[in-house]
């Protein structure tokens, strides 16, 4: 039986790879099949412990949860993320009630506007992004995924909030994270996002700077922990070593509490 088992896999492994020549038009399912599998295999070696959601929220708060909103369905989510990474996002924010947030990282601001839409109406977002025209040295740092990105968003950045009754609680700061220090700037923030360069230096810079805000018992998000982003990967891993983080399941999210 274990070999007919160990059989039929290397057939399913085999049928995988051909897909592309033997069948073009399932070619989007052999590349989202080959996508799963990496993903399934950094899983399994991942070095920061994953919880489920609902777990980790009953860590930071034991108040009652209200229905997490997502932006509306009217926005277009698919070239962004799907319904599950808002849902998370926005259920950590309801969980950690913040009176002040810093995302660094607006991008096209569905994020941004996620956490707006599940915070209290007296919180205030402070979001970062490079401005339109980008310095040359800003643009050597990036990743040549991370160039992608910015070009593609220079006209589009926070157009998902854009109009939006909740963006009364937002503040768009056009700059380089990487080249201010929050500590002259903003103020002790309760909860702070992410997702900005992917850089294993970037994603220092930006944490170092973040905890010099943190608030006590302030929670940070990191996004894109997955084997897309190595820079991410090692920074998180090797902070894992000194700081309690966890990943939330199914998704690229890490997270860490102070003081828990």
């Amino acid at each position: 039986m274990r070999l007919i088992s160990a059989m039929q896999s290397v057939a399913d492994a085999v049928h995988l790879v051909g897909l592309d020549w033997m069948a073009p038009a399932r070619r989007p399912f052999a590349r989202a099949a080959r996508k799963e599998l990496r993903a399934l295999r950094f899983r399994s070696q991942a070095r920061v412990r994953p919880v489920p959601l609902a777990e980790y929220i009953g860590r930071v708060s034991a108040e009652p949860q209200a229905d997490v909103v997502v932006p509306p369905a009217t926005l277009r989510l698919d070239e962004i993320a799907g319904p599950a990474y808002f849902y998370t996002l926005g259920a950590l924010c309801r969980a950690q009630a913040p009176n002040f947030i810093l995302e660094i990282g607006t991008y096209l601001g569905f994020g941004t506007l996620t956490l707006a839409l599940n915070s209290g109406a007296d919180c205030r977002i402070v979001t970062i992004d490079l401005p339109p025209r980008v310095a040359l040295e800003s643009m050597a740092r990036l990743r040549p995924d991370d160039q992608y990105l910015v070009h593609r968003s220079r006209s589009r950045v926070g157009e998902a909030f854009a109009g939006q009754p909740s963006a009364v609680k937002i503040k768009q700061v056009l700059t380089d994270s990487t080249s201010i220090g929050f500590a002259d700037l903003l103020p002790c923030a309760e909860l702070v996002f992410i997702d900005g360069a992917h850089s294993f230096e970037a994603v220092k810079s930006d944490t170092e700077n973040a905890l010099t805000i943190l608030a006590a018992g302030g929670l940070i998000i990191w996004d894109d922990y997955g084997p897309v982003c190595p820079g991410v990967v090692r920074f998180l891993d090797d902070l894992s070593r000194e700081w309690q983080l966890f990943q939330i399941e199914g998704t690229n999210f890490v997270v860490y509490r102070q003081g828990q």
